[in-house]
């Protein structure tokens, strides 16, 4: 334990005090706390040597996992990470059911799932004019319409929650394309399709999803929270009042 310490560089009450890398299991007093609800706390050098979570950004150490397209994940996000095609199809319906019983949200034209890995997604979005780039890391799905053809392209691998939300936000983008396609305002545009990711989310009980998504502060959080100021659950009003 003594040489321990002295490796360490603190004393023994300290080390009782101090946090532990969720990682390496080293203490840390200036570690980083992953802003994701599970306040996990991570060394500056696991931060800078491990690659991150495909999912939630948290360095990923042997616990994790390696997915075949190179991608890894952290054992966290492993646990209700949806993997199989059929799964997603699965939580889309259910997202459907939601929307439209919920929020009366309902497409006029059929809209398909595409399930894709990471570089499928970024072929997409590179053929599609207009997407909106408005956060630092790349979208993890994307609405995509060709002549009357349209589809929801999602990216496997995200956790259950995290992929209902990006299921629900891209079915958002979908119905008020059918409405208001002319509608170009980013905040508004995504702060729309955040709102109908944001209810879908509270029929679940998705708390902690919720209390991050209201506390983001790009142009997504902004909508989202303009969006709710406005305190209707009628998507239909929402778009009228985003002239």
């Amino acid at each position: 334990m003594a040489e321990r310490l002295a490796q360490e560089g603190i004393c023994a009450f300290c080390l009782l005090e101090l946090e532990r890398c969720a990682s390496c299991g080293r203490p840390v007093d200036d570690g980083i706390e992953l802003k994701d609800g599970t306040h996990r706390v991570f060394c500056h050098t696991c931060v800078q040597t491990l690659p991150a979570c495909l999912a939630c950004q948290a360095p990923v150490d042997a616990r994790g996992s390696r997915l075949p397209d190179g991608r890894v994940r952290c054992r966290f996000c492993d646990v209700t990470a949806v993997d199989d095609p059929a799964q997603a199809q699965a939580l889309y319906e259910q997202v459907l059911k939601i929307a439209a019983q919920r929020l009366g949200l309902e497409l006029s034209i059929p809209t398909v799932l595409v399930p894709v890995d990471a570089d499928q997604l970024r072929a997409v979005l590179q053929q599609i004019e207009g997407v909106h780039q408005t956060e630092a890391r790349p979208p993890r799905g994307v609405y995509a319409r060709k002549g009357m053809k349209r589809g929801i392209y999602v990216e496997m691998g995200l956790p259950r929650v995290q992929m209902i939300e990006v299921i629900a936000h891209e079915l958002g983008h979908a119905w008020q394309a059918e409405r208001k396609p002319l509608l170009n305002d980013p905040l508004l545009v995504e702060g729309f399709a955040e709102w109908v990711a944001y209810k879908v989310l509270a029929v679940l009980g998705a708390s902690t999803a919720m209390d991050l998504m209201r506390a983001r502060t790009d142009v997504y959080g902004q909508g989202l929270r303009r969006v709710l100021a406005w305190q209707t659950d009628d998507p239909m009003t929402i778009l009228e009042r985003s002239r």
